[in-house]
């Protein structure tokens, strides 16, 4: 982190000189990622079925695509009617935490 001058020095073949200064400034990553549910956020499934997660992506502007290191919390019991909710959780390299996603699925009798 800071700021650093880069030096570029040149001779010709006659002696001469040049000289060229690039400043860098490295600052710190303050961005979180984002986290995108596929589909929809709130789903209603038959009672006794498999749930199909639909999908999410997780991108960073800084680590890139981390969809891999979401963390998913919460479960579903298929065979219990009820509202279940999951929530995706990601954090980059950094320490940003993104803004937590939510999915609501509920378990019907009657579909």
């Amino acid at each position: 982190l800071g700021t650093h001058a880069l030096f570029y020095f040149v001779t010709d073949s006659s002696g001469n000189t040049a000289m060229a200064v690039r400043v860098v400034y490295v600052v710190p990553d303050t961005i979180p990622p984002v986290i995108t549910l596929h589909g929809s956020h709130s789903m209603t499934i038959p009672l006794n079925s498999t749930y199909v997660e639909p999908g999410y992506t997780a991108i960073d502007d800084v680590d890139g695509d981390i969809t891999h290191i979401v963390t998913i919390i919460g479960s579903i019991n298929t065979a219990l009617a009820g509202t279940y909710t999951l929530y995706y959780d990601i954090t980059d390299s950094a320490g940003n935490a993104a803004i937590q996603q939510m999915r609501t699925i509920t378990v019907a009798h009657d579909q």
